[in-house]
């Protein structure tokens, strides 16, 4: 693959990454107060700058489609289909949950339980293997419930992700391994990239929001 550019808005960590021939050329980052809507476009000017390229000889791009950043992550793929439609260029889409579980190094054991904070108490949670193989799909939950989906499993486990943290504290997870820090915190838009060269992104950029309804069935009635 010629140039490939990454770009990552689920989180307040807006990232940009460049792949030449499949090696990492460029990557930059920008925290935002906002939704990315102002950032993106200036950050993504300059990665192309800095590689000497224009918009138009990227061969591919990726986006994080969720769970994250509800605005963030609309204004992540609005980009990449904005351009995409002006080229001739490849779009693809990766999750945030399988970027965060695919940072992990391989020799790192244990089933990925990746982690994100959502709204109202809850956390997007996604566990697979070491090997990318899913074992639970992305779901929103409580905290305390990640605990019991763990117990579930019968297996060791390492939490990612920048809501690890708070669950160690959690009984049943004290034992867990914890990798919450960078650059584990966050998806990283280098992961992105990697997920397309590795053919473990999709042509698909439907946004993942995994979010429960603010009212459940039957909250109205009684």
């Amino acid at each position: 693959m010629g140039l490939l550019v990454a770009i990552d808005t689920a989180s307040p960590l807006g990232q940009v990454a460049v792949f030449r021939a499949g090696a990492l050329v460029h990557e930059a980052s920008r925290r935002v107060s906002n939704a990315h809507g102002e950032s993106l476009l200036p950050l993504l000017d300059d990665a192309l700058r800095a590689v000497g390229a224009r918009p138009g000889d990227v061969e591919a791009w990726v986006v994080d489609v969720g769970p994250g950043s509800f605005t963030g992550v609309r204004v992540g793929i609005a980009t990449v289909r904005g351009v995409t439609l002006a080229t001739s260029a490849r779009a693809y889409g990766a999750g945030s949950l399988v970027a965060l579980a695919a940072a992990l190094p391989p020799s790192v054991p244990g089933l990925r339980v990746a982690v994100m904070p959502s709204v109202r108490g809850e956390v997007f949670v996604r566990v697979e293997r070491p090997s990318g193989e899913l074992v639970i799909a992305e779901q929103a939950v409580v905290y305390g419930e990640v605990a019991e989906l763990v117990a579930g499993l019968g297996e060791p486990v390492v939490l990612v992700g920048e809501a690890a943290h708070a669950l160690r504290e959690l009984p049943g997870l004290e034992g867990a391994r914890v990798e919450g820090s960078p650059p584990y915190d966050v998806p990283r838009a280098t992961t992105l990239g990697r997920l397309v060269l590795e053919g473990r992104a999709l042509a698909d950029l439907t946004p993942l929001y995994v979010k429960p309804p603010a009212i459940h069935p039957g909250a109205l009635t009684g």
